[in-house]
């Protein structure tokens, strides 16, 4: 396996995405998650429930900074 450095974040996300979709053909069956074409790897990687937003860390450090 070939490694893919996390900072070019389209490459990254696509070697996940390879990892995981062992069944695809084309790279329009990454985009596809449900019948929704994605424009990115990243927006389908997180329409298949694998990638998280910051929102609950940059809430919890917000909090933290105000008290």
């Amino acid at each position: 396996m070939y490694f893919v450095h996390p900072t070019t974040s389209e490459c990254f996300i696509l070697h996940l995405i390879l990892t995981i979709v062992l069944s695809a053909t084309s790279f329009e069956h990454f985009w596809t998650i449900d019948d929704t074409k994605h424009l990115t790897f990243q927006a389908a990687y997180r329409a298949l429930g694998l990638l998280q937003d910051d929102i609950k860390w940059d809430t919890c450090m917000h909090e933290t900074c105000i008290d």
